[in-house]
């Protein structure tokens, strides 16, 4: 796009493969993986800036808000840029520095990894709707390797229907004028869009609402503790059971809806 210079990974990627000498090299790439189309999905603008995309993805039908799709799909993003920029497919495959071959074994672990997340927290009772993996290519054994941590800063989380990720604080932000200044930082400046939606455009996200800050702190202990079975390493402090924090959360929400 003319902001970022992929040549040195790709030459390193291709002498890599041709050596066969044993070493990681990170693949620059956001391998998203979506089980269906969440309200805040950022597939929604892409769908309304290209209707027909969701046959590109291989859906057979147009992706509604909230609903899930007749199977997962993906979807790329840059790495190492100033902000995450979609990728076709073949952008992402050039970008990668892999054989068109090792692409599709690279498309197939993120899947397989999207499963395996889908049915452990599924048997917790968690809906994973989407997520993000990421990846280094094994050049001795010709294989991605994962090397991405796996949690909610990475997944879209949803117990019982409310959000237990970071997506529901981007949505706590959704309206506020420092979110719209970013916008329009990143399109005025790509390179520099903090520095310039805080000096530039003097704008700094509000602090958060205390009570709805007490639920943040609560959300990824409480998820350990639920998912562990226990206490966890959070015994000491007084978490609350994750069906609980999830009820809190709904009437904190429900409340700001009807507030005036």
């Amino acid at each position: 796009d003319g902001q970022y210079d992929y040549t040195g990974h790709t030459q390193r990627m291709a002498v890599a493969l041709q050596t066969q000498r044993r070493q990681l090299l990170f693949i620059p790439l956001e391998v998203v993986f979506r089980f269906g189309m969440p309200v805040g999905s950022s597939l929604a603008s892409r769908l309304i800036q290209q209707p027909d995309y969701y046959k590109t993805l291989g859906l057979s039908r147009e992706p509604m808000a909230n609903q899930w799709f007749e199977r997962p799909v993906v979807e790329y993003f840059s790495k190492l840029e100033p902000s995450d920029r979609w990728l076709s497919t073949k952008e992402a495959a050039h970008i990668s520095g892999l054989s068109l071959a090792a692409f599709g074994t690279l498309e197939r672990t993120a899947l397989l990894v999207a499963l395996f997340l889908y049915a452990s927290f599924g048997q917790r009772a968690l809906a994973l709707w989407d997520g993000k993996v990421e990846f280094a290519w094994h050049t001795e054994r010709n294989e991605p390797v994962l090397v991405d941590s796996i949690g909610p800063d990475e997944l879209r989380l949803l117990y019982n229907g409310v959000h237990m990720s970071k997506e529901i604080i981007r949505q706590y932000y959704g309206s506020s004028p420092w979110l719209a200044a970013v916008k329009e930082a990143k399109s005025a400046s790509p390179q520099q869009w903090k520095r310039y939606c805080s000096n530039t455009l003097g704008q700094a996200p509000d602090p958060m609402d205390p009570e709805f800050k007490g639920l943040m702190d609560q959300m990824y202990p409480s998820l350990v503790n639920y998912w562990a079975g226990s206490a966890f390493f959070f015994f000491f402090l007084e978490i609350h059971p994750l069906p609980q924090l999830a009820d809190e959360i709904q009437v904190y929400l429900d409340k700001q809806a009807n507030d005036p």
